[in-house]
């Protein structure tokens, strides 16, 4: 599940990505959706993992949080998951930053303050 919260807007709260959220960072890589227009090739859970492990970028999870979550980690009753921000190379030339959310969730404004919150 989520982790630690880092930072909260009106109706999104990004929290740390851990190792228990493997399974939802692979949605990504397997939804059509969602990969096509990121450009990115479809991978399994093993490569996800491992860049999970090399910290090779900054992400977040971006959440929406129930009334009963606390700051700290959190049980899947207290928070839905909505996407992934991720910023990679931060302190070079030219930082990259991209994110993702679920279907269900596009069109709605969750991205938008996510990013934000991101550049904030």
């Amino acid at each position: 599940m989520p982790g630690a919260r880092i930072t909260g807007g009106e109706r999104v709260t990004l929290r740390t990505v851990e190792q228990e959220d493997i399974s939802f960072l692979q949605r990504a890589s397997a939804n059509p959706e969602i990969r096509y227009p990121l450009g990115t090739p479809l991978r399994n859970q093993g490569e996800i993992e491992e860049s999970y492990e090399n910290g090779d970028s900054d992400r977040f999870l971006v959440c929406r949080d129930e009334d009963s979550a606390g700051p700290a980690q959190v049980t899947a009753d207290d928070v839905t998951q909505l996407g992934v921000v991720n910023v990679m190379d931060v302190d070079w030339k030219w930082p990259e930053l991209g994110y993702w959310l679920v279907p269900e969730f596009h069109g709605d404004g969750y991205g938008k303050e996510a990013v934000s919150l991101v550049l904030d």
